[in-house]
Order: structure tokens, then C-alpha cells, then sequence
């Protein structure tokens, strides 16, 4: 081989034997052509080089111009698609490094960190060790993922394949929450202020503006909760996921929001952890006058909070409450708020978003500023630790799930917030007492419940088979029985206000 020749084509091929080798096989370039498309087309070329050069390897002395010609187009070629498969791997690095940082919550990238934490839970089964306990980090109560859609294993998750959207935003998720260093917070208070600012011709004094601060001193509270589950969920992990996900994370987060919005009230002796926004003095109200609705008293809310200068953001109203003003009918019956074919998006009023929150007492509404009208605190974020030996588990080949976080926060910016009842909207959420048969054979199924409800009667995999009213006296009946002969079932009530009795449970024709 000529001495020219042979070293370029040896150089060639290791560079794009490296570069065929060593990228990974999951993006394309902008001709839509993917690692793999180019690795194939790199052997081909590699392989139809080396035939040409054994074939003239014995004559090389005597390659004509038009041979050369040719062997220098093949070796462009080739370096041309090793220059592609480069630009892909630098384009790959690009995007990798411009993801957003939010992305630290996924399943990857949570379940990756957590790599060592699942071995170690892992190991502790498989020795059953009992004076172990391992813990799980960067599973936040704001922005849970839902781990429960994960893979058959967490090793799927190491190239970030199995991520998932994050759930929409909540209540929980417009306030800012800072970092914190100790166990004791002092928020000031805006309680009063006097904003004098104006232009002021030169040399004459400028006016003074006022702000009155109070001292709010909270603690910082634990939040916490553990259930107990099998050894099974140690060696499933996306058993363990879910537990985490379904079963703690969110309960965390449920009681985070609970004490967001009614506040907390300590046990005598005991420190204050939150101030909440339904809290007495953290917040103004309008008043309800003669025929107002509830969409009356929402819209003079929301510009009773804009007269503070900080722009109301939303409300937030117990779903319930919601779905009464959904109900809203016209005159001539028509919807004045709600779709019933729906249109999927999120629940807008007067130009602000509903927030749904069922910790929101029934009948109550609020309507504000979050992001600069709470500071929240978060000391320990959700941790979940589990162990083996709490109480009789080894005996029982059981483990304890643990999960807790360390929180504090309240109102700053009272003027910001109004709150108060909600005129026309039932406060009744007492659910009916359970509903009693009296006839169960194949003709007839009835007997007695609350005035007025609705009666349902459903298979045992919760599928709705027939239903029916109570008349005013209570009574009630179906005909003939929807129930067959020694098929389980159940049977609830359901008020006006959409309140559910518990279930009663029936054979047919017992």
C-alpha cells in the first residue's frame, strides 16, 4: 500500500470505529438520520474501503488517476459521516445541559440518586437485617411525581427514559417556599402602610412612606406519618414506589395544604407552626348584600385584594362549593358557568384560576395573593425512611415505611387576602345515614334512606347497576331486583348536596 494511502486509511477507520461505537443510539440530526442509520452506513463504506484496498493493495505503484480519484471520494465520505456522528454527540451534550432544572424531580432523576438508598433496602431483605434503616432523598411535597407509573425496575430509569409530567399546580405549589437553618422563624407582618411616594421638584424635600411590621414568631413543625407494609414491597420497586408516592408523599403534602389554608392550633403549651389563610386577622372580607350570589360576592373579592397592590392570583374553594356554582342556571335553564359536554382546561372565574382544595371548609372561599402573601419554610423536606426492626415486623416479615418534613409558614401580607362565606351555597356536608332494605327477593329491592336522596346500587367492582329516589317519606324501592341471585352489591344514598353515605353491602335475593 502506498505509504500516503495507508496511514490516512488507517486513521479514518479509528476515528469513525470510535465514533460508531461510542455515541449513544437515541437522537437523529436534522435530516432525521439516527445514530443507528449513520453506524450502518459507516460499516458499509468501512467495509467497501477495505475491499478496494486489498483488491489494490499488490498494485498501488500503479493506481491509475481515476482509481486514486475514487479512493479519495470514498475517504471523504467517510470522513464526512464521522463528522456527523460528532456533531451528534456534541449536539446531545447541548441539550442534556439545557435541560431544565426542574427535571431533578423525575423518576430518574430521583430514583438515580436514590441507586444506593434501593440496594441497601434491598440488602436488608435479602440478609434480613434488623438494625438497618435506609432513607429515600429528593421526593418533595411540592411537584410529587407519580412514581407509581414506573417501570418493571429502576434500572430502566438510569437513561431518564420513564419520565412522567408533573402534576398540575396546586395550591401548595404558588408559594414560595425558602430553605431554612434553624427550628424558629420570625415573619414580619405587614400591618399597616402609608405610601407617600410623588414627584418632587428639585431642592424640596422628598415625602416619607410607612410600613408597620408585627413580629409573627411560628416554629417549625413536624410533619409525619408511617404505615407498615410486607417484605414483598422491599423486593418490588415499583411496589415501593407507589407506597412512597400514593401512600406517604402525598398524605405529607394533603396535611401541608390543610395547614396552609386553616392554620394550626397548638396544643396548650405547644409552639404555633403555621398562620394559616382562613386564620382570623389574616385576612379582609366584603360584605354579602341582599340577592347576591356567589359569583356577586367572588368578583367583589377579587378587587377588595387588588386595592392592596399586590394582584390576586386565585381562588380557592372546597370542590364541592365549586360544583354548586357550576350548577348555576339562567332564568330560561341554562348554565351560566358550567359545560356539561366540559372543555378540559382549568376552572377560570372573573379572569382567575380556581384552585380545588378539599381542606377548604364547605361554604367558604378565599381569594388573594400567594407568592408574596405567604412566606413558607421548609426546614426538612418529605424524607421516607424504612426499617425492619419496628415493633414485631421481623417476627412478621413486615417493614415500616416512614415519611416526615419539617415546615413552617403564614400570612405576611394580610390586606393581600379576602375570605368569608359563600351566600347560596349549601354548608350541609353531613353525609346520609346508611340505607336500610327491607325487601330483597327477585321482584323488588327496597326499603328506606334519607328523604330526597338518591339511592345506588352498585356490582361489586364499584360499576353502577341501577338507581333510584327516596320518596318524601323516605322510602324507596327498584323493580324488579337489579341484584341476581347470590351476587354481592352495594347500596348508598346521596343527598341534595351531593354528600355519600357509607356503603351497605347485599346479596341479591339473600
Amino acid at each position: 500500500m502506498n505509504a500516503s494511502v495507508k496511514p490516512l486509511a488507517i486513521a479514518i477507520g479509528t476515528s469513525a470505529a470510535a465514533h460508531a461505537t461510542s455515541a449513544p443510539i437515541y437522537a437523529r440530526n436534522g435530516q432525521g438520520e439516527s445514530m443507528d442509520d449513520l453506524g450502518k452506513q459507516l460499516k458499509e463504506k468501512l467495509a467497501k474501503l477495505d475491499t478496494m484496498l486489498e483488491e489494490r493493495q499488490q498494485r498501488m505503484t500503479q493506481l491509475t488517476a481515476e482509481e486514486k480519484q475514487e479512493l479519495e471520494t470514498r475517504s471523504k465520505e467517510i470522513k464526512d459521516l464521522a463528522s456527523k456522528v460528532e456533531q451528534l454527540q456534541t449536539d446531545l451534550v447541548n441539550q442534556a445541559k439545557a435541560r431544565q432544572t426542574d427535571e431533578s424531580s423525575t423518576i430518574a432523576g430521583i430514583l438515580v440518586r436514590n441507586t444506593e438508598s434501593i440496594e441497601i433496602a434491598k440488602a436488608m431483605l435479602d440478609k434480613r437485617q434488623k438494625n438497618t434503616s435506609v432513607s429515600f432523598d429528593g421526593i418533595k411535597a411540592r411537584n410529587i411525581v407519580t412514581l407509581g407509573s414506573l417501570g418493571e425496575n429502576y434500572q430502566y430509569a438510569k437513561n431518564d427514559l420513564n419520565r412522567v409530567p408533573f402534576q398540575p399546580l396546586s395550591l401548595v405549589d404558588l408559594i414560595n417556599w425558602a430553605p431554612l437553618t434553624n427550628d424558629i422563624v420570625t415573619l414580619l407582618r405587614e400591618t399597616a402602610w402609608d405610601l407617600m411616594a410623588d414627584i418632587v421638584p428639585e431642592g424640596e424635600e422628598k415625602p416619607e412612606s410607612s410600613l408597620e411590621f408585627g413580629p409573627l414568631v411560628l416554629n417549625v413543625g413536624v410533619i409525619a406519618h408511617w404505615i407498615k407494609v410486607s417484605n414483598q414491597v422491599l423486593a418490588d420497586m415499583p411496589m415501593l414506589a407507589s407506597y412512597i408516592e400514593t401512600r406517604l408523599a402525598y398524605g405529607i403534602r394533603y396535611k401541608l395544604e390543610y395547614f396552609v389554608v386553616n392554620g394550626h392550633i397548638p396544643a396548650t403549651g405547644q409552639p404555633k407552626n403555621f398562620s394559616g389563610l382562613m386564620e382570623e386577622g389574616n385576612h379582609d372580607t366584603v360584605p354579602v348584600e341582599a340577592g347576591d350570589t356567589a359569583l356577586d360576592v367572588l368578583n367583589r373579592a377579587k378587587y377588595k385584594a387588588a386595592l392592596s397592590f399586590l394582584q390576586p392570583e386565585c381562588y380557592v374553594l372546597n370542590p364541592q362549593d365549586w360544583g354548586v356554582i357550576e350548577r348555576l342556571k339562567g332564568s330560561d335553564g341554562h348554565y351560566l358557568i358550567g359545560v356539561p359536554t366540559g372543555t378540559g382546561v382549568q376552572a377560570y372565574l372573573w379572569g382567575l384560576p380556581v384552585r380545588f382544595s378539599p381542606v377548604q371548609k364547605p361554604a367558604k372561599y378565599w381569594c388573594g395573593n400567594l407568592s408574596i402573601g405567604f412566606d413558607g419554610y421548609i426546614r426538612e423536606d418529605v424524607d421516607t425512611q424504612v426499617s425492619l426492626e419496628d415493633g414485631d415486623n421481623f417476627r412478621k416479615n413486615l417493614a415500616t415505611v416512614r415519611s416526615e418534613m419539617r415546615a413552617a409558614g403564614g400570612v405576611i401580607v394580610p390586606d393581600a387576602n379576602v375570605a368569608g362565606d359563600l351566600p347560596g351555597v349549601p354548608a350541609d356536608r353531613v353525609a346520609p345515614a346508611l340505607p336500610v332494605v327491607v325487601v330483597n327477593s327477585a321482584d323488588e329491592l327496597s326499603g328506606t334512606a334519607e328523604a330526597g336522596a338518591v339511592i345506588k346500587v352498585r356490582a361489586a367492582k364499584g360499576g353502577l347497576i341501577a338507581a333510584t329516589h327516596a320518596n318524601n317519606t323516605g322510602a324507596w324501592s327498584i323493580e324488579p331486583n337489579p341484584l341476581e341471585v347470590g351476587v354481592v352489591g352495594s347500596i348508598t344514598a346521596v343527598d341534595d348536596a351531593g354528600n355519600v353515605s357509607d356503603a351497605l353491602a347485599v346479596t341479591g335475593e339473600a
